[in-house]
């Protein structure tokens, strides 16, 4: 199972309260992205992954998949578009 090919697809942020970082807050705040995997020709199960609350990782089949990083980081003057979210991951395949 460990050599099935995994994909992993991102949907949206479903919650970006992160604090803007012109604004001083007395809470980092939290994201919340909505992304999906697949392992081989299998069906996306869906999950959400958070930047600072659990969860920030989860295990698909033999695989670990960590949301290390969501940029960019927000402003107070204008809201992150869409579009603009680029997300870092790790996956990390689980010992035997």
């Amino acid at each position: 199972m460990a050599n099935e090919i995994l994909s992993v697809s991102f949907h949206d942020v479903s919650e970006d309260s992160r604090c803007p970082t012109d604004v001083v807050c007395v809470w980092a705040g939290n994201a919340a992205v909505r992304l999906s995997a697949a392992l081989g020709d299998g069906p996306d199960i869906p999950f959400t992954l958070d930047t600072t609350i659990a969860p920030r990782d989860t295990v698909f089949g033999p695989y670990r998949i960590f949301l290390l990083a969501l940029e960019p980081e927000p402003v107070s003057y204008r809201p992150v578009g869409r579009d603009e979210y680029l997300l870092t991951l790790r996956v990390a395949t689980l010992p035997d």
